[in-house]
């Protein structure tokens, strides 16, 4: 039997006196089992991975069972009989019998899976039996009695008993029970009680969530109560109350699954990030693919139903004379159609973002990963080989390039996890319509062949053009994105290299040149993006109207061309399919963008992971042996050579120490010891047996407490090893200053603490953890002498050191004695190598380095004494302020200031009106075809719609590149200003905020600011545009719709008011949770030779696992907020469809609407599920990216602001032209609320007179030095420069007359005349010269002169060649006669050799006065006068030689220190 005879529809639902057997055996039969079989698919996909239990299997599971294995049988035996003798039961009613055996199989199967894994009962299965049970009603309802009749009877009374065995509670346990629903009971939220399980973080409700919660997301919705209900309270999410990431979330498991095809790949010629990238993630990409391919089915399941509907209307073509029940049925199979996408696409998104998140989370982890073992340095771009000739083709072909990227930089890695690994975020929800577009588009055109025949092919022609457009320019802005790219990241290693050192630029006066240096970078940024905007403009446009375009090529060849008449059925069905192609047109040109932001990110994360290392552990040395270093060459990255001939063994137990000159290549020799500097092994090799305990020369102190810091543990247990390296590293009266003890929080680049308590932190942390080879790197050039001689006599020759071996770098006198093995550095080559007795007859260097010191009597009453004094003082805990998170929705003031900085109301007046007309121009399109439709549809309508078309294309690059313009503007305002803010900033701001918040700001909100924001503010307006037009539309059905309209959109209205809160605290919690990732990258990078020598990785991989886990989990409610939402409002969008369609239906029986108006209305009804979806995305994106406006603009506002950098006529032309200063009884406090640092200070120091300043750590010393240049403002007192008070003077007016060198070098990443001369004011000759002073030109020279490239942070410079860099700086602002110099510890890594020769220069040169902090008491013995602080005040102001006469704490000072009294 055909299939026409087999199922004849022509009568409908019903025949004769019952129903039609094609339609209750074959389609609702096989509807009834396809809704099984996909629901089960669904189940399995969700529960595959749930463990087995042992639970007992109850009765009324048992039953279940039975019903399901009685009803396969008796279904198969029908079909069986129907195939065999069809006067029995005929083959329609067989074939209802096999979908009825295929059904039970399936749910009897899914059945035995909840049993077996102790699930909660599926609320899906007890309405699946339902809806089986009602259809076998149907099916019985007209049968004869009769052997069909019995199967028929039997199958449902076993319907029967499986519904009432599925109605009735099983007493099964189930483990995996979905959460209530909030609801209000007797009047009282129930928000509370999950506040406080939320609180108790258990475990995600996902996880345990039933089949019905997982697919409307109901497990999401206490959250949104929970916000809603703080949010009316002024009150927002906290960190606690968010759930925690499933098993499949964790960040852990992503790394592993990505490196796990990252190594697979490492072992490949040619290893490609892609490739592991797919291997990895392929089955959750393919996972939504089928989603997404029965949701675009299911798209063009509206045009066919709406074709129907127009003309049932009209009364023509096969649905002439159809009953009026079709009608309402097509309507009916409408809401269903449109219901079914909802949950589709919901999911779908889901699922993308989800997998973007994973990806995302493995490539961060595997770049921090990588970081940790990189160079520490920037390392050049390797010389390729050049390819060699394929001859064996025809035609020459040119091979892929490898991706290269110069490694190192905070600037480089912060771009990597902010920007480059969003990319894929943003990326995976749309990596789909890879294979979708193409798809929807052919169905499309399949369909619109059906009615405009041959008429589609000029459509095609025109979106072929468009295709070859946007490929073209797609090319253009990859290559220009990458420049992006790499400007970007220059302008943020600029911005990280001066959050470093601040302080420094405040000191120079430097903050206008810095600013001007970063916006030069920010605008060769921006230049780039807008190019690259532009490019992206043309393939907008290109996509987003080629569906108009394309409409009049068709419509035009239909009524030209092939001489037919447009009618309103045609017209609509092909609108509706135009409108369905404008999404994968629409969204090609934004798949585009992200492949193509995606493989640049691609390229550069691969040439980050493939980008060399240090060189592995080196392995063990010969028995007795602690370290062997033997190599014919040492040399830095960039092939300058370091050191020739080296040979060093250390024995096991010994203290060997290294000396040399500034930049004789101390500190590149333990590089080498480490690991850290590669040896070819053609050169030589290291071999070294134990662990390391490495302290550097910059100590390295992280964001902890000080026991943290001390033992990386916070465990507060006593430890007898941790008391004795307090002891030992003189840390035990620092203790009783600190305002928690140990317990104190230290915060971003250790600001509590002095220069001095820093290395000595960092010092205890190698000693506490007791290797066998200590390395230490000049480690008592920032001590005072006293502390310095405490250090050599009980640490380097104490118990906590005995039988271990030292190797240390060192100028300071004190330790040469104690070393049993000495190494000289000179002329880059061991210039020395022995004992310490040799080295001393040797004559190797002067004898300042190799003086030996006196045992000094310990001065035992003043420590006493001031120690006493100390723990009189008040304490008060420093901790740096956590960021803030503010609550409630964004302020209109931060939309105002967006506007501001977008150019106010002109721009963005021409904006929104360039929205208008190209919004306003659509519809008229639509609105005339529906006119024309509707009068006949003759060709000479073509002209206007040709004419309406083109008004499209030119307001479309109207809208476009004024959006891109009013963006680009509001970006850079926004950034400068935030720029010049923290660069006017109080240094307290600095002190209390971690460089991480500050660069989330520079970074991730500056990003989302250049690219995200001016596209959602366009978007949001235009939906909500297209929203109003479909509302307009719609009501001119009838105005009836009222009724329906207004409580939808109240409806609308209060989900999204309840929605908004949960989405916008979520974005915050998101936003904030990113600051203390990037404040972890950027302190591991600045001490990454110290984790690696010390092996610390794993305990650094497992914080940043763990703050990264934080903010995955507010960034994936997030994005399920978002799901939450659309998906009720996309039934809101389902409920208008029905009712237009049924009210159209209804009036047209009457005649009150037309054919043409009911098209254009059910047309733009289809669209309001997706532009209601999409209203609430864009807005709520808005929202949520606003707030990076909040968080830049927060700065712009609220951040504290230092004094007038200039007041003219504030002093005289030519001032300080002596430099006299009066310090008269000066009080200071850092910020309000903590103790006074400096107390009743009072100093005359008169012109040309040079002052030194002495006094244990922490006694005020440097912070007088912040008091007289103003970084901090006085509590009390005065300060007079040449009679002139200096707080009535601009700060510029103050700092520049007055030179600086600082404990601390500050570098900038550029060129050394750059570093030297920021504003350019000094000639080639001036610069040389400072150089050639400062003994530095024969370095300068040696790295290619004046314009020679100063790597980040000053890499390629010694510590002690950037101190003398800072001195040629000092040369180069000296007045002629007159000012002030101002000397903080300059020559502390110096050698003593050059020490001196640099005292020289300071005293032939500087004719001025000259106040000088020191911790080498010689070098103040020939000054004018001595000031000992104490406690903040001055205890002792005369000469050096009148002070050593006497009894007093400078005379103690200077026994402590050496010197002979």
């Amino acid at each position: 039997m055909s299939t026409v005879e087999l199922c004849n529809l022509e009568d409908g639902l019903f025949a004769g006196q019952g129903f039609n057997d094609c339609v209750v055996h074959i389609i609702l039969q096989a509807a009834v089992a396809g809704l099984a079989i996909v629901g089960v698919l669904v189940g399995l996909v969700i529960i595959r991975q749930l463990p087995r239990s042992r639970q007992p299997i109850t009765l009324v599971d048992r039953m279940r069972s039975a019903s399901c294995a009685l009803l396969f049988l008796v279904s198969l035996a029908e079909f069986v009989v129907s195939l065999t003798t069809t006067q029995v039961v005929s083959e329609t009613q067989g074939i209802g019998g096999a979908c009825i055996a295929a059904a039970a199989v399936a749910v009897g199967f899914y059945h035995q899976q909840e049993v077996h894994r102790s699930l909660s009962e599926s609320m899906g299965l007890k309405l699946w039996w339902v809806l089986a049970t009602v259809a076998q009603v149907l099916a019985i309802y007209d049968q004869k009695i009769s052997a069909a009749w019995a199967f028929k009877g039997a199958e449902l009374l076993l319907c029967l008993s499986a519904t009432a065995a599925y109605l009735v509670p099983s007493g099964r346990s189930g483990s995996t029970a979905e959460p209530p629903l909030l609801a209000e009971e007797n009047g009282i939220s129930m928000v509370g009680r999950w506040a406080r399980t939320l609180s108790a973080r258990e475990a995600s409700p996902e996880e345990q969530v039933g089949i019905l919660g997982w697919l409307a997301f109901t497990w999401f919705t206490p959250i949104v109560d929970l916000a809603f209900e703080r949010d009316k309270e002024n009150g927002k999410l906290e960190p606690t109350d968010v759930y925690p990431l499933t098993r499949k979330n964790v960040a852990q498991r992503q790394l592993e699954r990505l490196d796990r095809q990252w190594q697979v790949e490492l072992r490949k010629p040619q290893p490609a990030l892609l490739s592991a990238m797919t291997r990895g993630f392929f089955a959750e990409v393919f996972s939504t693919a089928w989603v997404k391919l029965i949701n675009d089915v299911l798209h063009f399941v509206g045009p066919f139903l709406l074709n129907r509907i127009i003309n049932f209307v009209k009364g023509t073509g096969e649905e002439a004379g159809e009953p009026l029940w079709m009608g309402y049925a097509y309507a009916v199979g409408m809401v269903l159609s449109s219901g079914a996408q909802a949950f589709l696409m919901a999911h779908y998104f889901q699922g993308g973002y989800q997998t973007g998140m994973r990806l995302r989370t493995g490539l961060i982890l595997m770049a921090y990963s990588k970081a940790l073992r990189v160079l520490p340095w920037a390392t050049p771009q390797p010389e390729e080989a050049p390819p060699e000739p394929q001859t064996r083709r025809c035609c020459k072909k040119t091979p892929k390039k490898r991706p290269t990227l110069p490694t190192g930089g905070m600037g480089q890695m912060t771009n990597i996890i902010s920007a480059d690994t969003d990319k894929f975020t943003f990326l995976m929800p749309y990596f789909n319509l890879i294979w979708s577009c193409p798809l929807q588009i052919v169905i499309c055109f399949f369909m619109l062949f059906k009615y405009v025949s041959f008429s589609l092919f000029a459509g095609v022609v025109v979106m072929i053009l468009f295709t070859i457009l946007s490929s073209t320019v797609a090319g253009k802005a990859r290559k220009i994105q990458a420049e992006a790219m790499k400007a970007k990241d220059e302008r943020l290693k600029m911005e990280v290299e001066l959050l470093k050192i601040v302080k420094i630029i405040k000191f120079y006066a430097w903050e206008l040149a810095i600013e001007d240096k970063v916006k030069e970078l920010r605008n060769k940024e921006l230049a780039l993006q807008l190019r690259y905007k532009l490019w992206n403009v043309a393939l907008f446009l290109s996509f987003s109207l080629s569906p108009v375009l394309v409409a009049l090529g068709t419509f035009a060849s239909y009524t030209l061309v092939q001489k037919r008449n447009l009618d309103a059925a045609t017209a609509f069905t092909a609108l509706s399919l135009f409108n369905i192609l404008s999404f994968p047109l629409g969204a090609m040109p934004m798949m585009a963008r992200f492949f193509m932001e995606a493989a640049v990110a691609k390229d550069r994360i691969e040439a980050f992971l493939l980008s060399p290392e240090v060189a592995p552990r080196p392995g063990a040395a010969s028995a007795g042996t602690a370290l062997e270093l033997k190599s014919s060459k040492l040399a830095w990255p960039d092939k300058t050579v370091l050191l020739e001939e080296v040979d060093i063994s250390v024995k096991t137990g010994e203290l060997m120490v290294i000396l040399g000159k500034t930049g004789a290549g101390k500190s590149g020799l333990l590089y080498a010891m480490l690991g850290e500097l590669p040896i070819a092994p053609e050169d030589g090799k290291v071999c070294l047996t134990g662990t390391v305990g490495y302290c550097a020369q910059n100590a390295w102190i992280r964001n902890a407490t000080l026991r943290d810091n001390i033992t990386s543990s916070a465990a507060m247990d006593h430890d007898e090893r941790y008391e004795a390296v307090l002891d030992a590293c003189a840390l035990r009266s620092d203790l009783d200053v600190l305002p928690e003890g140990d317990q104190t929080a230290i915060g971003d680049r250790g600001i509590n603490l002095s220069g001095g308590q820093k290395q000595r932190v960092a010092l205890a942390r190698a000693v506490y953890a007791n290797p066998d080879i200590y390395i230490l790197d000049d480690v008592l050039s920032a001590l005072d002498s006293h502390v310095a001689s405490h250090i050599c006599n009980k640490l380097l020759r104490g118990p906590l050191l005995a039988g271990k071996t030292v190797i240390l770098v060192t100028h300071s006198p004190k330790a040469a004695p104690l070393a049993h093995q000495v190494v000289c550095l000179e002329d880059k080559k061991v210039a020395f190598s022995g004992s310490y007795e040799e080295f001393k007859r040797s004559g190797a260097v002067s004898d300042e380095v190799v003086h030996e010191d006196p045992e000094p009597e310990p001065d035992a009453a003043p420590a006493e004494e001031e120690k006493k004094e100390v723990k009189e003082a008040p304490k008060k805990e420093v901790k740096p302020v956590k960021e803030e998170r503010r609550s409630g929705a964004v302020s209109w003031q931060v939309y105002l200031a967006y506007v501001k900085a977008c150019g106010g109301v002109p721009a963005v007046g021409a904006f929104l009106l360039a929205v208008a007309v190209s919004e306003g121009s659509r519809n008229f399109s639509d609105g005339w075809l529906a006119h024309w439709s509707g009068s006949g549809g003759a060709s000479d309508g073509l002209a206007i719609y040709a004419l309406a078309a083109l008004i499209c294309l030119v307001t479309g690059v109207a809208y476009s590149t004024t959006r891109v313009l009013v963006g680009q503007r509001g970006s850079r305002v926004l950034h400068e200003n935030c720029l010049h803010a923290l660069l006017r900033a109080h240094m307290s701001f600095f002190d209390l905020t971690p460089n991480g918040q500050i660069l989330n700001r520079l970074a991730e909100d500056t990003n989302i600011l250049d690219y995200n924001l001016p596209q959602t503010m366009s978007a949001n307006i235009i939906w909500f545009w297209r929203a109003a037009s479909i509302v307009v539309v719609c009501m001119m059905v009838g105005w009836y719709l009222i009724f329906l309209m207004v409580p939808m959109f109240f409806l609308y209205a209060k989900l999204a008011k309840r929605y908004l809160p949960a989405t916008r605290d979520l974005r915050r919690l998101d936003a904030a949770a990113r600051s203390p990732i990037f404040s972890h990258f950027s302190e591991s990078m600045h001490g990454v030779s110290t984790i690696r020598a010390m092996q610390q990785q794993e305990r650094c991989m497992h914080t940043n696992t763990a703050r990264l886990e934080s903010q995955m989990e507010a960034y994936y409610l997030s994005n399920t907020a978002a799901r939450w939402l659309s998906l009720r409002l996309q039934f809101n969008g389902t409920i208008l469809v029905g009712a237009v369609c049924i009210l159209g239906i209804y009036l047209s029986t009457n005649k009150q609407v037309s054919a043409g108006v009911m098209g254009l209305a059910i047309t733009y009804a289809l669209r309001l599920t997706d532009t209601l979806n999409q209203v609430n995305r864009e807005s709520a994106d808005r929202e949520t990216q606003m707030v990076s406006v909040e968080r830049v603009q927060n700065y712009v506002t609220n951040v504290k602001q230092e004094a007038a950098l200039r007041i003219p006529h504030a002093v005289p032309p030519k001032w300080p032209d002596h430099g006299n200063v009066t310090v008269d009884n000066v009080m200071m406090r850092y910020r309000e609320g903590l103790p006074i640092v400096l107390n009743g200070i009072s100093l005359n120091i008169k012109e040309r007179e040079r002052v030194g300043i002495v006094g244990r750590t922490g006694c005020g010393k440097s912070s007088f030095l912040s008091t007289l240049l103003r970084l901090v403002e006085l509590e009390a007192g005065h300060i007079t420069m040449d009679g002139v008070d200096i707080s009535n003077v601009g700060l510029h007016d103050l700092r520049e007359t007055v030179a600086m060198i600082p404990q601390d070098p500050a570098i900038l990443t550029g060129s050394v005349r750059f570093n030297l001369d920021p504003f350019g004011a000094k000639t080639d000759e001036e610069l040389w010269e400072a150089l050639e002073k400062a003994q530095l030109k024969p370095r300068v020279d040696s790295a290619g002169g004046l314009d020679s490239k100063v790597e980040e942070g000053g890499g390629n410079f010694s510590v002690g060649e950037l101190q003398l860099l800072c001195l040629s700086r000092a040369l180069l602002r000296r007045q002629e006669s007159g000012g002030l110099l101002l000397l903080d510890e300059a020559t502390s890594a110096l050698d003593a050799e050059t020490d001196q020769t640099i005292q020289k220069v300071i005293r032939s040169d500087f004719n001025c006065t000259i106040i000088t902090i020191a911790h080498r008491i010689q070098t103040l013995l020939d000054y004018d006068k001595v000031a000992v602080f104490e406690s903040g005040k001055v205890v002792e102001f005369d000469s050096p030689q009148e002070l050593l006469k006497r009894p007093s704490k400078f005379q103690a000072l200077a026994k402590e220190g050496g010197v002979a009294v």
